[in-house]
């Protein structure tokens, strides 16, 4: 039977309502044997979530960038390498509008946008 993979992608993990939901929606998943990744394009802070989510098999990557124009379009190319390499069969995005236009294009895979921000 194929594992499904689930990709989670979000621009901040702090200790915020964001990084909550992630926990449990992909702690839930992981323990329904799908296999979860959280994937934070922006600022990463170790943290209790972070930690719950290694302590239930959940895999955390981080694409740093900085708030420049340059080093932004630089992290998206980053952030699609990411996402090849992983290749996910669903991404859940907590991003704007146009990177999710952008993924589903690029990437040709079930798109979540969930947009709590």
């Amino acid at each position: 039977m194929k594992v499904h993979k689930v990709l989670y992608i979000t621009n901040v993990w702090s200790t915020g309502g964001t990084e909550s939901f992630l926990t449990k929606i992909s702690c839930a998943m992981q323990k329904r044997g799908y296999q979860c990744t959280v994937l934070v394009f922006g600022n990463f802070c170790d943290n209790h979530f972070s930690r719950r989510l290694r302590d239930n098999g959940v895999k955390i990557c981080v694409v740093k960038r900085v708030n420049s124009k340059k080093d932004y379009l630089h992290g998206l190319f980053r952030l699609s390498k990411k996402i090849r390499e992983i290749k996910p069969d669903c991404i859940h995005i907590n991003l704007d509008v146009f990177v999710t236009m952008l993924w589903t294009i690029l990437h040709n895979k079930k798109v979540v946008l969930d947009q709590c921000q």
